[in-house]
């Protein structure tokens, strides 16, 4: 029997119930959007209610979507500051991460993944903002629609060119989220699990997508000081290889 492989746990289980609500809410106004938009098959859009009906949901759920998206920073406004900072904080050093990253997930057995010291890789930051940003617009051009007089013609025209524009954004951004959570991507087998399993990912592919990361992690308590944290208030660029490589390996042989 071979031997388990060592994991670190990535989300905690509320998280990870809030990213398949929050999934599921998404996945739910975009079909009902694009079905009201005649976006979507003649067949499936029958299937589904037809266009008044989908129109009626997508209203409904984006209103319930809005309250909750704005309240998210009376709940959870430390962490959401703390993901923020991480979201927007880049190193200049970071701009030549890109093109070793793609070489990496296209033939990741050929090439070594590129090194960061963030919780996340700068490509899901970059992501991420996309996903927030657009999610934040087509909340506020939803409520003006949803709340704007008829006869106001020119800002509910403006409003809907908006959040169109915004759910295109969110759409393309989205597709790039769920292609490399998925798992599709060779560099990126098993990495589901992180949020469609138990939260935990192997050792060996958390040191290949987040080295800085799972440095911290697995390092013993007092050299965690030591190792570059992207969310402190003292970053000191790229994380050096040799803490990477050092840390991670006394990780694995625990």
């Amino acid at each position: 029997m071979s031997e388990r492989q060592p994991t670190l746990l990535r989300h905690e289980r509320r998280a990870r119930l809030a990213h398949l609500l929050l999934a599921v809410l998404v996945l739910a106004l975009v079909v009902s959007g694009l079905g009201m938009g005649g976006r979507l098959p003649g067949s499936l859009t029958a299937l589904l209610g037809g266009h008044e009906r989908l129109a009626a949901w997508h209203r409904q759920l984006g209103l319930v979507f809005g309250v909750c998206f704005l309240t998210l920073p009376l709940v959870a406004g430390g962490r959401l500051r703390q993901m923020l900072v991480e979201m927007v904080r880049f190193h200049r050093d970071e701009l030549r991460w890109f093109f070793p990253f793609f070489r990496y997930c296209l033939r990741p057995h050929r090439h070594e993944p590129p090194l960061h010291d963030g919780r996340y890789d700068p490509a899901q930051r970059i992501v991420f903002l996309l996903l927030g940003s657009s999610l934040l617009v087509c909340t506020l051009s939803g409520l003006v629609l949803y709340v704007a007089p008829p006869q106001q013609t020119l800002l509910l025209g403006w409003a809907i060119r908006v959040h169109v524009g915004a759910s295109v954004v969110l759409i393309a951004s989205a597709a790039l989220h769920v292609l490399a959570g998925s798992g599709l991507l060779p560099s990126h087998r098993g990495v589901a699990r992180v949020m469609f399993g138990d939260g935990r990912v192997p050792v060996a592919l958390a040191s290949r997508l987040w080295p800085g990361w799972t440095a911290r992690q697995v390092a013993p308590k007092e050299q965690r000081g030591a190792l570059v944290n992207r969310s402190s208030r003292r970053p000191k660029g790229a994380l050096a290889p040799a803490a990477v490589k050092t840390a991670t390996a006394a990780g694995k042989s625990k």
